[in-house]
Order: C-alpha cells, then sequence, then structure tokens
C-alpha cells in the first residue's frame, strides 16, 4: 500500500502532500498573481505589458536587457511569501521561490544571484538569493560583487535616486576563472589565454556540473523588479565585462 507523506502547508497550515509543502489552495491563488496570468509581453525583451499599443518601457530605460518576471508584488498574498520568508526570516519558504525560478531556467543556463549589500547582510544576517540559489534546479555561479558600502535600502528611495544608487553598484570577479591557456593563444579546445581579457574559463566552485566561459547564458536572479535599476546595473557590468548571453529574472514585479 503505498503511503502519502503529509505536511503542513507552510502559509496557512493545513495539511497537505504537495511536496513544495504549499497546499493547493495557496497556490491557486499564487497561481493567479503571476504576471503570465494576467499580462501579455513585450516580444523584444519579455517585460510584462498592459497594453502593446505603447512602448515597452524595459526597452526604453534598459535597451538590450530581456527580462522574466514572476509574480504581482502589488498583489498582498503574493508578496506576503516574500515578507515572511524575507523579513520574518522564514526560510522554509526558499524552496517554494527556487521552484518557481526553476521552471523558466532553460536548458545550459547559469544562475547569478544578485548579492545583498553589507548593510542588509548586517541587518538580516544572511542573503536571501544566496539561499534561494542553493535550491535552484541549474548551476549556480557567484561572480556579482556588491559594492555598495551606504546603509540607505532602495526600497526608501524615489526613481531618481534608486537609478544613481545602482551606478557602479557592482562589480564582476573574475578571480574564480582559470584561464585555458598561458600564451594568450587559443588551446585545442578553442580558448583563450590569459592574456586576453575575454579569457573563457572554468569557473571554480560552480553548483552544479558546468563549466563557465564568455558565451554561456547566463540569468541575472534577484527577489524584486520596481524600477530596474539594480538589475540593469548588474547587467550591464557583466555585458562590460565580456559576457555576450545575458538576461535577467525576478521572483517579483511592481504590476
Amino acid at each position: 500500500m503505498a503511503i502519502k507523506l503529509i505536511n503542513r502547508c507552510i502559509y496557512c497550515g493545513e495539511l497537505t502532500s504537495v511536496r513544495r509543502r504549499i497546499c493547493p489552495e495557496c497556490m491557486e491563488r499564487i497561481r493567479r498573481s503571476r504576471l503570465d496570468s494576467f499580462l501579455d509581453f513585450c516580444p523584444v525583451c519579455g517585460f510584462p505589458l498592459v497594453d502593446r499599443l505603447y512602448s515597452c518601457p524595459n526597452c526604453v530605460r534598459h535597451p538590450g536587457m530581456k527580462t522574466r518576471l514572476m509574480l504581482s508584488y502589488k498583489d498582498p498574498f503574493a508578496r506576503s511569501f516574500l515578507e515572511l520568508y524575507k523579513f520574518d526570516g522564514r526560510k522554509e519558504f526558499s524552496r517554494f521561490f527556487a521552484d518557481l525560478l526553476s521552471e523558466c531556467i532553460e536548458a545550459g543556463e547559469v544562475a547569478l544571484p544578485v548579492p545583498s549589500s553589507n548593510a542588509s547582510l548586517k541587518k538580516r544576517g544572511w542573503d536571501q538569493m544566496d539561499r534561494i540559489s542553493k535550491d535552484l534546479k541549474c548551476p549556480v555561479a557567484r561572480l556579482l560583487v556588491n559594492n555598495y558600502t551606504g546603509s540607505l535600502q532602495s526600497k526608501e528611495m524615489n526613481e531618481k535616486e534608486r537609478i544613481e544608487f545602482s551606478r557602479d553598484k557592482f562589480a564582476v570577479d573574475l578571480s574564480p576563472l582559470r584561464p585555458c591557456g598561458k600564451d594568450g593563444s587559443r588551446g585545442k579546445d578553442g580558448c583563450l589565454g590569459a592574456r586576453s581579457r575575454r579569457a573563457e574559463a572554468q569557473v571554480s566552485g560552480l553548483s552544479g556540473k558546468q563549466s563557465v566561459n564568455f558565451d554561456t547564458p547566463l540569468v541575472v536572479m534577484d527577489d524584486v523588479f520596481t524600477t530596474g535599476s539594480t538589475m540593469f546595473a548588474a547587467y550591464s557590468v557583466l555585458v562590460a565585462s565580456g559576457f555576450s548571453n545575458v538576461r535577467t529574472m525576478a521572483l517579483y514585479g511592481e504590476f
């Protein structure tokens, strides 16, 4: 006789046998808050659109950046999941968020979580996106470095301040990259050598069995997309460092 494993829904406490530990009723409410359930998308960058008759704001503000957003941050029920996880320290929600993101990861892509600032780490004691990345069903690389040393958080700023705040916020840590050659020439596998700024390389400490080079498709992941300035800053510094295939994804968009 088959035995059903019973858990309690981590949100409402009802009994459930669902692996994600979210009961069917709560999952249905989450489904209704997914942006792809009630919005159209830009055919160029994938950004949610209320009406295709208007110009895509993401294409205008962040040219070249493809973006996928999952849930509506303005939906109180969906937003409460993030608040419980991020602000109340309910880390059991990590797998739920990781499963949402994993649904949209394509074969061969490598995830890059956006790192928290030192101020956020000091306040919460942990990095919410790094925690989620450990439950993703794809390789993960940690190449982004958050340079911000101030105490003001982006949620406390207006749009103009957010844009200024995000400028030079990130750097790319290439120290984990091991160049394929030593003399600047291409090796047998087609990799460039150490003298090239665009040297293709392996990533040590990569989660999952996959190497990374400058043509590897990367997905920058964050929790909330408001103006997009933080995401665009991370995207831009990766492209400027030589990575040629970068897109972005966030759990929530403010729609």
